[in-house]
């Protein structure tokens, strides 16, 4: 792969430090161990800083910062005409010499040179600008030509060119043994990087694909450089897919085999993840799991918890079965949302799960609650010497967590009317009021009663009842 830069005296110098950032980072992305760079720098002569045969993985990124702008007229045919495999020219202006530009570009084209044409800058917006972008690339122009603003948008396009690069350098060469075994069998038949195997299962054939180098992120230890399915009890029924790793190193060892089971009971689980915001309001987010093949590919979901230390809780707090959804459902949890939105305006987050067909969940006001009763009195003296007036006392009753509640507490709630030995007012032994509380803030409401006065039964406790229930968030307009 071959880089030209533009160092002509209408680059400035900022931009041109840019551009050899540029090179350095796209030379970074794109190593390995079968790939060669060469730079060089045109202007009105042409300097090469190393090409393919003094090219060093160890001090490439040296020669490049040390490069030097030449300064000058924009000579880019001659350039052009010294390069061969991949080209990368970078260039802010016109040629200075386009009556040579048709020959270079016909040499290169005779050399199955693949090239690619970045233009900086405003003078590319013009009608010959582009035109001579589309002459010094590959054709087709959309996928060869770049153009940005700026020496400082270069680095937007870097990835985008370097996903253009990979399948060319994949097929253009190398014989190390990484390469050879990117093209053996699937890849024969349907491009490199891949191996594939066909399994019999009682469901019909299976097929697998190895890639061990999948969207060109590197060897590693190679998984799936040969996978093959085996029938181990010779009943026509494939067992086991074995699935090797070549480069796999441990200090005494290289090289390992994976055998993996065909399993249909397991449902696929984890076919499917969506990240949820908080379910039951432990102030930590959660997590559904599709299994779309569970229950004869009726599917199922999981749902997760979040929980304290950043991780999640292995247990699966619901499985909601297609089941128990709706008859009829297939392959249900096959895909989520990967966002969750209010379907019931209730202010509590749902879930839309995918089937043959959708199905959405809406969330139920469903929260822990920590209530609390406490009272001015703890203990009612048995020897009371004034007998005529009744104890004044106060019960604290509290509540954690964010909702709106609404209670009721029922004063010595074993006893039957009249023979109650507490009372709010006359004849009444009980109290009904809501309160709204917060998720970090504990509130409390405090209730005064009377305690009967020598009572005839002293002995036994006076045991009070707290009945609760959960009306829901508060209302935006409260």
């Amino acid at each position: 792969i071959a880089f030209l830069l533009d160092g002509s005296g209408s680059v400035s110098g900022t931009d041109f430090t840019k551009m050899k950032e540029f090179v350095t980072n796209l030379i970074s992305s794109l190593q390995q161990e079968d790939a060669k760079f060469a730079v060089a720098q045109f202007s009105k002569g042409y300097e090469t800083y190393f090409d393919f045969n003094t090219y060093s993985p160890y001090d490439w990124k040296t020669k490049v910062n040390e490069i030097k702008q030449l300064r000058g007229i924009t000579n880019t045919a001659g350039a052009i005409k010294n390069i061969d495999k991949i080209l990368i020219v970078i260039t802010d202006g016109e040629p200075s010499d386009p009556e040579y530009l048709p020959s270079a570009i016909y040499q290169a084209q005779s050399a199955n040179i693949v090239r690619y044409a970045i233009g900086v800058g405003r003078a590319f917006k013009s009608y010959s600008g582009k035109r001579e972008l589309d002459s010094i690339a590959s054709y087709p122009p959309q996928k060869h030509v770049f153009q940005v603003e700026s020496f400082q948008a270069l680095e937007n396009i870097r990835k985008t060119l370097q996903s253009q690069i990979f399948p060319i350098e994949s097929q253009t060469g190398g014989n190390t043994l990484k390469m050879e075994m990117s093209q053996e069998g699937f890849s024969a038949a349907y491009g490199p990087m891949y191996s594939m195997a066909v399994a019999t299962t009682t469901r019909g054939a299976l097929t697998i694909l190895g890639g061990p180098r999948y969207q060109h992120r590197g060897t590693g230890e190679y998984f799936g450089a040969v996978v093959c399915a085996m029938d181990v009890d010779n009943d026509s029924i494939s067992d086991v897919i074995l699935i090797s790793s070549p480069m796999y190193k441990e200090t005494d060892r290289e090289g390992r085999v994976y055998v993996c089971t065909i399993d249909w009971l397991k449902g696929r689980f984890g076919s499917a993840l969506a990240v949820l915001p908080d379910l039951n309001m432990d102030t930590f987010n959660d997590l559904a799991v599709g299994a779309p093949l569970e229950d004869d590919d009726q599917g199922s979901i999981y749902i997760f918890h979040g929980e304290r230390g950043k991780s999640i809780n292995p247990t699966y707090s619901q499985r909601i079965a297609a089941s128990e959804v709706q008859s009829g459902l297939k392959f249900f949890g096959v895909s989520f949302t990967q966002w969750s939105s209010d379907q019931s305006g209730d202010r509590l987050p749902d879930l839309v799960v995918g089937s043959k067909g959708t199905v959405v969940f809406l969330s139920r006001p469903i929260v822990t609650v920590e209530p609390s009763v406490t009272f001015s009195q703890e203990k009612i003296s048995t020897r009371d010497e004034n007998c005529s007036k009744d104890l004044k006392t106060t019960a604290r009753v509290c509540f954690f967590m964010k909702a709106k509640i609404t209670y009721t507490l029922t004063l010595d709630a074993t006893r039957k009317l009249p023979n109650s030995r507490a009372y709010i007012a006359e004849k009444q032994r009980h109290q009904t009021s809501s309160l709204e509380v917060g998720l970090r803030k504990t509130e409390c409401h405090s209730i005064e009663f009377f305690i009967q006065a020598c009572p005839e039964d002293a002995l036994n406790p006076l045991k009070n009842e707290l009945s609760f229930k959960f009306e829901g968030l508060p209302s935006s307009t409260n």
